[in-house]
């Protein structure tokens, strides 16, 4: 039990700190998340179907995802448009100014390894294998990302 605690913990620390950093681009973690779907899985576009897809994995309900794709919109970060060959599919798309904070955004967490720069490296290696461990356990077979 104290280990899952603390991995819950640790969890809720590392957003408030992701917050805490974003806070000046008035922007949150799960916008950031959301953000860098579109950019680094989507190319700057996707629909928002695959948002809901990948973003969910990171414990967001999917009618947050709606209301977040809204606000971003509101704020000129994102667009959305009917998709030409399936009018029914509604895609977003980052607009400059979106792109512009996504990178403003990914900098100011690089600084501190997005919170764990107090591991070396090596144990962030660690870290991320022994997590992966689990989540294969529990079929969750995304492959481990090579440096």
């Amino acid at each position: 039990m104290e280990t899952f605690s603390s991995l819950l913990r640790t969890r809720e620390v590392l957003v408030d700190w992701m917050n805490e950093q974003l806070a000046s681009l008035d922007m949150s973690w799960i916008d950031y998340d959301l953000l860098s779907v579109i950019e680094f899985i989507g190319g700057g576009q996707m629909p928002l179907g695959k948002i809901r897809f990948y973003v969910r994995r990171f414990i967001v309900h999917q009618t947050s995802i709606t209301n977040v794709v809204a606000r971003l919109s509101d704020r000129g970060i994102v667009t959305t448009h009917q998709d030409a060959n399936d009018g029914r599919v509604t895609v977003v798309e980052l607009t400059p100014l979106g792109r512009r904070r996504l990178r403003r955004a990914h900098t100011i967490l690089a600084e501190d390894d997005f919170g764990l720069g107090s591991l070396s490296k090596a144990e962030q290696r660690t870290l991320i294998e022994l997590l992966y461990a689990i989540r294969l356990d529990h079929k969750d077979v995304h492959p481990i990302a090579e440096e």
